[in-house]
């Protein structure tokens, strides 16, 4: 039934969308290796789930790291194994450059962008003002103009925005795809 899924959600989607699996919502060892060959890689929100990638021998496809709560160690497991650093503050990115300097290495990272928006419908919000989930999009203009100085060991794979989950409102949806496409145009 979930090969079946996935494969019906590709035959939906343009080529270009990649689809990933969220390891939080079941991180079930022999899970994870079925699904590997299905999906373009793995988000996790967690060292712990790192470690179950790792244990699942799962970390040579794409993995996503996102959420405020990383450690260093953390952080450091996941510069180890290729994982995208998903940044959600200035804080992070000064850590995560400051290990992936002392490794010598030049770590992929994106940036959540908190665009203080929440499109209405979309159930759990995790955006808006005060929030631990992204640095202001006015702030990040100004890193971006100071990126290769402030950041020489990162490596700038993009953006990361999230406007909500449980979100099965077609409306909803465009209204976010409409939102974030107007954000990103807008970042100088």
């Amino acid at each position: 039934i979930l090969e079946q899924r996935i494969l019906h959600l590709r035959s939906i989607l343009p080529p270009e969308i990649s689809i990933h699996f969220a390891v939080k919502s079941n991180p079930f060892g022999p899970l994870l290796s079925f699904i590997a060959p299905l999906v373009d890689g793995f988000d996790i929100a967690s060292g712990g789930e790192l470690e179950r990638l790792i244990s699942a021998d799962q970390t040579n496809q794409h993995v996503s790291f996102a959420g405020p709560g990383k450690s260093e160690s953390e952080i450091s497991l996941a510069l180890d194994h290729g994982v995208v650093l998903v940044a959600e503050s200035t804080h992070q990115l000064e850590t995560i450059n400051m290990l992936a300097g002392l490794k010598k290495m030049s770590a992929p990272v994106m940036v959540r962008i908190n665009d203080h928006q929440q499109v209405s419908g979309t159930g759990l919000s995790m955006s808006g003002a005060d929030s631990f989930f992204g640095i202001d999009k006015d702030e990040f203009s100004s890193i971006a103009d100071l990126w290769l100085v402030r950041f020489p060991h990162l490596s700038f794979t993009g953006f990361h925005l999230f406007h909500g989950s449980q979100n099965l409102k077609l409306e909803a949806l465009q209204s976010s795809l409409m939102q974030t496409a107007d954000l990103i145009s807008n970042i100088n």
